[in-house]
């Protein structure tokens, strides 16, 4: 199941980045189109985040990094516990990577920022 998971995740990183995924989700909304499942996406990321491995947490930050440019997805992501998992990823005892570390970070105040401004 990790391998399904990793898979799919990088699928996402992949379609995240060079999709364009901003807010003016009329241009590029059509039946079937990633645009339409964003919401779902964003909660998924923060599930992953919160309960996956540290392989399958740091996939996810990465196609976080390129979600969070869509208000929808940063809406979900945070009205999912987004910004409490992204603490708890930094505050985490455990041994991780230390670029996952800086870029939960940066994610975190991305976010926060992109939410201030709203």
């Amino acid at each position: 199941m990790e391998e399904l998971l990793l898979a799919i995740l990088g699928a996402l990183h992949n379609l995240s980045f060079y999709q364009d995924i901003s807010d003016d989700t009329n241009l590029n909304n059509h039946p079937g189109s990633m645009i339409e499942r964003l919401s779902d996406i964003g909660s998924a990321l923060c599930t992953t985040l919160s309960n996956g491995s540290v392989l399958a947490r740091t996939e996810a930050a990465r196609v976080l990094g390129n979600m969070t440019r869509s208000s929808i997805v940063r809406q979900s992501f945070c009205c999912a516990g987004g910004l409490k998992v992204l603490v708890k990823c930094l505050e985490t005892g455990k041994i991780f990577v230390l670029f996952y570390k800086y870029y939960v970070f940066y994610l975190f105040h991305f976010c926060l920022i992109k939410i201030i401004l709203n």
